[in-house]
């Protein structure tokens, strides 16, 4: 399967999750759906701020760099 197909078909799971949980309650959703409820709160957080991309996986950014040129050296440039 090709890996973008797979990544949708996650995001449709969450967003089908989500949905049956606005309906039946979040509890029940994630025992009949076998999701953990702390992936539940926070795919709903996501989805709340972000819409429907924020159901989608980022990338990872690193916060700092080893090598980066701090701002002062890089005014001097």
């Amino acid at each position: 399967m090709h890996k973008n197909a797979k990544e949708d078909l996650r995001v449709r799971l969450k967003f089908i999750v989500l949905e049956y949980a606005k309906l039946s309650g979040s509890t029940k959703a994630c025992r009949e759906l076998d999701v953990p409820r702390s992936s539940f709160y926070r795919m709903e957080k996501k989805y709340e701020a972000e819409g429907p991309s924020g159901l989608y996986r980022k990338k990872p950014i690193p916060f700092s760099h080893p090598q980066k040129t701090f701002p002062e050296i890089f005014g001097k440039i």
